[in-house]
């Protein structure tokens, strides 16, 4: 039986590559999939901002047609049964009254699908400055 030298058995290890690739690609996949799902994250973000943009405009427009510039129950159940997806109890909507400057606001809450962010929640919110149409009796 041929002996080998440790000098020997240590400069083959050194120089084998046989396995570099999936160290590389460990290294680098764990990146790629943050990457992936934050844009991804930042995308439905985007989306859901546009949607409560949308409804604001609606919800000032119901506003602004109503008598007393205030928003019906019609009007809030149109809003909360949009096609946006943007639905349920995390859709907030506060009317415009003169308490508050006739200023209209609607915000939404929705949750990260991944929450490897931190905070898990994020809020989208519009606002309609309703003042130049709405007066105080």
């Amino acid at each position: 039986m041929a002996r080998v030298s440790p000098r020997a058995a240590s400069g083959s290890f050194l120089r084998d590559t046989g396995g570099a690739v999936a160290v590389e690609f460990a290294l680098v996949f764990g990146c790629l999939i943050l990457l992936v799902f934050g844009v991804f994250e930042f995308g439905r973000a985007i989306y859901y901002g546009n949607a409560v943009e949308v409804l604001g405009d609606q919800a000032a427009r119901f506003s602004i047609l109503s008598d007393d510039c205030a928003l019906s129950q019609d009007a809030e159940a149109v809003l909360r049964g949009n096609g946006f997806g943007v639905i349920g109890q995390a859709l907030t909507i506060v009317p415009a009254s003169g308490a508050n400057g006739h200023v209209l606001s609607l915000d939404y809450t929705f949750d990260l699908i991944v929450p490897i962010y931190g905070d898990s929640t994020v809020t989208v919110s519009a606002t309609r400055d309703l003042s130049g149409f709405c007066t105080d009796p």
